[in-house]
């Protein structure tokens, strides 16, 4: 038979196991919030940021096909001259920032439209003497010429 000393010291899990297992239960739980909130406030940033790129995109796509138009009229008004691609470089001299020369079969014309400081749609159009139109380009690109002179990269060159 057993005492009452005995009894009262029976084997099983103790009230600090159970503690420290809540404790890092909790601390899991905490760690996995705070990973979701920065995850989400990461997503957040960029899409403010793809929305406000979108934005000037479109912006500059609209100016773009605005300028397209004035020299689609100014091609429509001169359409069938017989000396179309003499006058039509000339009314284009008109339009600040398109460029016209003759080609081949038409007339090149080439403008741009800034996106933002560091991004612009470029165009490059042909037009023929009937008035129609040939898109060549029209694409984002970055704006002006990419220097990487002053990049010193020392490579080894197997001497000692």
């Amino acid at each position: 038979m057993m005492n009452k000393s005995e009894k009262s010291h029976s084997t099983g899990m103790g009230v600090g196991y159970v503690s420290v297992m809540l404790i890092f239960a909790v601390i899991c739980l905490m760690i996995f919030a705070v990973l979701s909130f920065k995850a989400a406030l990461s997503n957040k940033t960029l899409n403010e940021r793809s929305g406000e790129f979108l934005k000037q995109y479109y912006l500059a796509d609209t100016a773009a096909k605005e300028t397209l138009a004035k020299i689609n009229d100014r091609a429509g008004e001169l359409k069938g001259s017989p000396f179309f691609e003499e006058e039509f470089i000339d009314a284009l001299g008109e339009i600040d920032g398109v460029s016209a020369e003759s080609k081949n079969g038409g007339v090149a014309v080439s403008f741009t439209s800034p996106i933002n400081e560091r991004q612009e749609i470029a165009a490059e159009l042909l037009f023929t003497s009937d008035g129609n139109y040939t898109v060549n380009k029209w694409q984002s690109c970055t704006m002006g010429d990419w220097d990487n002179t002053n990049s010193d990269i020392h490579v080894w060159d197997g001497t000692f």
